[in-house]
């Protein structure tokens, strides 16, 4: 399995060497939006979410 674009997963995230200064910039943009649509999405909502 070969690394993909500038990611260094095995490595960086969720390791011992996980810091602040490997994060990729276009990364930490997409999730942040995704979790801002999901967060509105979910806040608007015309029922709420089960609760179980």
């Amino acid at each position: 399995m070969g690394k993909k674009g500038k990611q260094k997963y095995g490595h960086i995230w969720h390791t011992q060497f996980d810091r602040y200064e490997e994060a990729v910039p276009e990364y930490v943009r997409q999730i942040s939006t995704s979790l801002a649509v999901m967060a509105v999405n979910i806040a608007n909502a015309d029922k709420m979410l089960p609760r179980q």
